[in-house]
């Protein structure tokens, strides 16, 4: 008797159809997954650049603005700079550092986008006129209070910066909670 080795077009047919439906239970499941991916690290982008701004005004002894802009078609960018009319909304060409590099003092431009975060939304309201405009002090780095909040069909972050100068990340609770983050204290 002859043994072959191999597999019979039944054995093939059925390894096929149970591979498509795995794929059709996974692609959403995997979607889903990126959509979430993106907007943490939109939110951990924020909040990385916040603490930043933090961090300079402390150790250049001067007030840092950081200025929040939404743009056509849902984009966002900020900009970080020590003059909060230079660095304006629609214009953060303008947010710039003066900083010393080599023993020489040099503008250094601090502009983000948000477009490698696609689907991503981002809100800033803090208590200055106009309210998408964070400020830190260098005593302390303390800064006047507000939040940003980043969202998508994923759910909300919010990056909550208090008087003390404190940056806090967090997603409220309910249907739009992320989960791997601590629920927002209420206000």
């Amino acid at each position: 008797m002859k043994h072959e080795n191999g597999f019979t077009l039944v054995e093939l047919m059925i390894t096929v159809a149970v591979a498509a439906i795995l794929a059709t239970v996974a692609v959403p499941s995997m979607t889903n997954f990126i959509k979430k991916q993106r907007l943490k690290n939109a939110a951990e982008f924020v909040y990385g650049k916040l603490q930043f701004a933090r961090t300079e005004a402390i150790k250049q002894s001067k007030v840092i603005f950081v200025r929040f802009s939404n743009g056509a078609n849902g984009g966002w960018s900020f900009g970080i700079g020590d003059n909060s009319t230079a660095c304006a909304a629609g214009a953060l060409s303008g947010c710039t550092v003066m900083t010393l590099v080599n023993n020489t003092s040099m503008a250094i431009p601090y502009v983000f986008s948000g477009a490698e975060f696609p689907d991503t939304t981002l809100a800033a309201n803090f208590a200055l006129s106009p309210s998408d405009l964070a400020r830190f002090e260098p005593a302390r780095g303390t800064a006047k209070n507000g939040s940003v909040t980043v969202s998508s069909e994923a759910g909300e972050i919010q990056i909550r910066v208090s008087t003390l100068g404190r940056i806090l990340i967090c997603s409220p609770a309910g249907s739009n909670k992320v989960g791997g983050y601590r629920d927002c204290p209420s206000t």
